[in-house]
Parts: structure tokens; C-alpha cells; sequence
């Protein structure tokens, strides 16, 4: 079982670590890389339970390496049909995390949503206001030099206002 208080203070020395580049090389223990992506996973299934949930989600993925800060996207789960496997959300952060390992770049951080219908109409507009800020540099749905919870007030933001401007319909 995962010590969260121990977890976290894993990945907050992993950040520090990772904040040299590319000055320096990062000095961090594999045990303090395991424990925050495992933390990161389980922040990830306590935000969007069950994963496995049919519908569109959006999400954030806070890495860390000489790769990009942040990658933001939207996926789909999609139930078992007759004898084609099911696809959830989880499978597509495993794909992500194993390309992001690949340019030695560690998922620690992470957030989904839970199944909503204007998902991608949310990712666009968190893909706009993130690309927006001063010192974000975007790569498509990948980002450099956008902190983490920043961008999820951001993506909370902006779902907010797109729902505050739907016009309501009734009484």
C-alpha cells in the first residue's frame, strides 16, 4: 500500500531534481520516480472513478525530464463490443506514459475528468488558453513552462465558462 504523505514528499524531490535541467543532471533516487507516478496514478483514479466509464474525458499529464511540462488531450472509453476488446481511459495514459518514457520524460503528476459530453470543445478551449500564456511554449496538445496546477485552474476555468454561457432553456 502507497504512503501518501511519503509519495508526495517523493515527488516534490523529483520536481526539485528535474527543475536543474538543463543546467544540471538530475539526482533522484528510481524509488522517489516509482512512488510519484504511482501517486500520480492514484490522483488520477480518484479524480475520474471509474476509469473505465464509458464517454469523453479530458485530462493533464504533468511530466517531468528533458521533454515537455504538460500534455493536455482528451480520450474515450468504450465498453466491450461483442468480440473487439474494450478501450479505456487508462489504457490511453499507459500509451502516453510508455511514449513519454521513451524521451525519458516521467509522468508525476495527473488529472482526468469524469465522462462529459463537451470534451472536446473544453480541450480546445484549455488547448487556446494554455498555448496563451506568456512563457508556454505549445507543441500541439504538448506544453513547456506551464505549472501544473496553473493549468488546471485553467481547464477548470474555461469549462466554466462555457457553461455559464449556454443558454439555459425552461421556465
Amino acid at each position: 500500500m502507497m504512503n501518501r504523505e511519503e509519495a508526495a514528499a517523493a515527488r516534490q524531490r523529483v520536481i526539485d531534481a528535474y527543475a536543474q535541467l538543463p543546467r544540471a543532471v538530475p539526482d533522484v533516487a528510481a524509488d522517489d520516480l516509482r512512488q510519484a507516478n504511482r501517486l500520480a496514478w492514484a490522483e488520477l483514479e480518484m479524480a475520474g472513478a471509474p476509469l473505465d466509464a464509458p464517454g469523453e474525458r479530458i485530462y493533464a499529464l504533468g511530466l517531468v525530464g528533458p521533454g515537455p511540462d504538460l500534455k493536455v488531450g482528451i480520450t474515450s472509453s468504450r465498453p466491450r463490443q461483442g468480440a473487439r476488446p474494450g478501450k479505456s481511459a487508462t489504457d490511453r495514459i499507459r500509451s502516453l506514459e510508455r511514449v513519454s518514457l521513451a524521451h525519458y520524460t516521467v509522468m508525476v503528476r495527473a488529472w482526468i475528468s469524469r465522462p462529459v459530453a463537451n470534451a472536446r470543445d473544453w480541450e480546445a478551449k484549455s488547448l487556446n488558453a494554455l498555448a496563451a500564456l506568456e512563457g508556454s511554449t505549445a507543441i500541439g496538445e504538448y506544453f513547456r513552462g506551464v505549472d501544473f496546477d496553473l493549468a488546471l485552474k485553467i481547464i477548470h476555468s474555461v469549462r466554466n465558462d462555457s457553461m455559464t454561457s449556454v443558454p439555459r432553456t425552461g421556465r
